[in-house]
């Protein structure tokens, strides 16, 4: 579980969080979509911690 420090944009964050599961539950069928979905929270995630 990835733990944001501070709580600059908590709210930012509970609804990017919020899409990412909505965007999986739409495109549960489509692994690719999904594969891509990962990939760009990977990416926000490492540049949060960056």
């Amino acid at each position: 579980m990835i733990i944001f420090e501070g709580e600059k944009t908590p709210k930012i964050q509970v609804l990017f969080l919020c899409l990412l599961i909505k965007l999986l539950k739409l495109n549960l069928s489509c692994l690719n979509v999904i594969d891509h979905i990962f990939s760009f929270f990977i990416d926000i995630v490492s540049i949060l911690m960056w």
